[in-house]
């Protein structure tokens, strides 16, 4: 029995020192890949232009941290000015209206608003490639990208005195239509308008209405912070300027995008491993549907219906994406 014992014991004393070599030549085998060179890639595609630099983490998986820009096209987009709910009477009570502000401010009043588009998609991204092939061309590939808001539109600057015009107007609006005209002098103390005067011009103002760029309709009851109705579903919605007399919107989503996609990385020149050509294809999740939020704040996706003219077009492809496609192609060089 004691033999028998001193046996075993030999046998696992021998066999110890065997495994432990075995995993540590692993373990250094899996450490000599890590980091051993670097690549320097330039990327073109649906994310914009961009460049990243990749190095191995081990034998079957790599690291990509890089940068991508969307370039400034601007595209313009058109709306009409309206006057009141009722689109069938606008423009002859725009007609009137323009007359009147053209004599005050000296400018033709357009009833068309330009508005220019312009991307601001710009990213950086962490990705890993996974190589599940022994030739390690196709990749599976999981990360993030993380960048702010992706486009925002905003007036020219030739329509500036068509809104500063709109803004004059609906404020006339309200001095009338809230009869601040009984308690609040204008040009100067005691220059009070005649009660008479001002009530023809009152019930004048409430029969035209307010002026600005109708959107849509509201596709919902739109409440105040205290939750009283101030729009109801079916409303029209008319955007008016902002304090400094601008009209502004802005596509919005998530920060943090993560990204799952796979792709293919080969020689560009053959029998030479420095120059490599390859593309990605995958899904940028933004986190749902993007938002497009106007200066006042309204999400023309959620809150407006029927949204009119180009912008309705984009409101529409928003409403249907709710990650983005991601196509690109790289090119890349080993520095190391």
């Amino acid at each position: 029995m004691n033999h028998l014992l001193s046996a075993a014991l030999i046998i696992a004393g021998l066999a110890i020192p065997q495994v432990s070599n075995a995993q540590f030549s692993e373990e250094n085998k899996v450490k000599s890949q890590a980091f051993k060179h670097l690549d320097f890639g330039v990327t073109a595609g649906t994310t914009g232009i961009g460049f990243d630099l990749a190095t191995p983490i081990c034998n079957f998986a790599q690291v990509r941290a890089g940068f991508s820009y969307m370039p400034k096209i601007k595209p313009t987009m058109h709306f009409g000015v309206q006057v009141g709910d009722d689109p069938a009477t606008s423009q002859s009570k725009f007609d009137k209206m323009s007359g009147m502000l053209e004599s005050f401010i000296g400018h033709d009043v357009d009833n068309q608003i330009d508005m220019i588009g312009e991307p601001i998609f710009y990213n950086l991204s962490l990705m890993v490639d996974f190589f599940p092939l022994r030739n390690k061309n196709w990749h599976v590939t999981a990360g993030f990208h993380y960048g702010p808001s992706i486009a925002k539109a905003y007036n020219t600057t030739e329509d500036m005195p068509s809104l500063l015009a709109v803004d004059m107007y609906n404020k006339m609006y309200d001095f009338f239509a809230e009869e601040k005209y009984l308690d609040e002098p204008i040009l100067g103390e005691d220059n009070y308008i005649d009660p008479e005067i001002g009530d023809a011009m009152r019930d004048k103002f409430i029969a035209y209405g307010r002026m600005g760029i109708r959107l849509g309709e509201y596709s919902h009851d739109i409440t105040d912070e205290e939750g009283n109705v101030i729009h109801k579903a079916g409303d029209p919605y008319v955007m008016v300027p902002d304090e400094n007399s601008m009209a502004k919107a802005k596509l919005k989503v998530n920060n943090f995008k993560p990204y799952l996609g796979f792709g293919y990385n080969g020689r560009l020149f053959k029998n030479n491993d420095r120059y490599k050509i390859g593309f990605d294809c995958g899904a940028m999740f933004w986190g749902g549907e993007p938002s497009v939020i106007t200066h006042d704040g309204t999400d023309l996706v959620k809150d407006v219906d029927n949204v009119r003219g180009k912008v309705g077009d984009y409101v529409d492809v928003a409403k249907k994406f709710k990650v983005f496609p991601v196509i690109n192609l790289r090119i890349s060089k080993r520095l190391f």
